[in-house]
């Protein structure tokens, strides 16, 4: 598989984050299995890897960080415990309208790390993406995933996250130089659901022990990293 075979667009949603800075995560999984609604278990508890792409002005970045209502993030995703995909990851552009927000997924493969030039060759092809995109910020994280039966509400819980900057550290070759981890040793709860049912939002959120917040993990990162 060399392209982009299939592509999958999914309607708007709303995100609602809480940064939660001073509880272990074994609190903040307790507080969700004690909301009133019967929030169980989705999926076992995996590990995400991210790679997100910007120009070398970090664009995408000042959109995000200054709230511009309508303004996009570009992430190759995969899971499991290898730092580079085994034949299987996803590119995602993730768009935001003020509010809400969608997701288009391509199916990809990503190559060998060694020949990340290739990559990024397949990626720029892409209707919308941006010709300078380049590898900006690598990050990963542990997630829980909670929901209701009928599938109308979703929590995701992370934590263990890791960061490490990408920004000029590919050489011509392309393979990615090493570089250092860093940690944010917050806890990151999302509240998830379709725009139809913000209506029906407010006895979630009024049950929820922690404070609404904004928080986006690539605008996290790059402050970590380069400011």
């Amino acid at each position: 598989m060399s392209g982009f075979p299939r592509m999958k667009a999914k309607k708007l949603r709303y995100e609602r984050k809480f940064r939660i800075e001073h509880l272990p995560v074994e609190a903040v999984h307790q507080a969700v299995r004690m909301l009133p609604w019967g929030l169980r278990p989705l999926f076992p508890d995996r590990k995400i890897h991210n790679i997100y792409f910007d120009t070398s002005s970090l664009d995408t970045y000042h959109e995000n960080a200054f709230g511009v209502g309508q303004r996009k993030k570009f992430r190759l995703r995969w899971y499991g415990d290898t730092d580079w995909p085994e034949g299987k990851a996803v590119f995602e552009i993730k768009e935001r309208y003020l509010e809400q927000g969608k997701k288009t997924t391509y199916a990809v493969d990503p190559g060998p790390p060694d020949d990340f030039q290739g990559l990024l060759y397949r990626l720029r092809a892409l209707k919308g993406i941006p010709s300078a995109l380049q590898p900006v910020l690598g990050n990963s994280y542990a997630r829980a995933y909670y929901g209701l039966s009928n599938g109308s509400f979703r929590i995701t819980i992370d934590w263990d996250q890791q960061f490490r900057g990408l920004l000029f550290q590919h050489s011509q070759r392309g393979m990615l130089s090493p570089f250092s981890w860093i940690a944010d040793p917050a806890v990151i709860l999302e509240l998830k659901y379709d725009a139809e049912l913000d209506e029906e939002i407010d006895p979630i959120l009024q049950n929820l022990p922690f404070r609404f917040s904004k928080n986006s993990k690539y605008v996290q990162g790059v402050e970590m990293l380069y400011k």
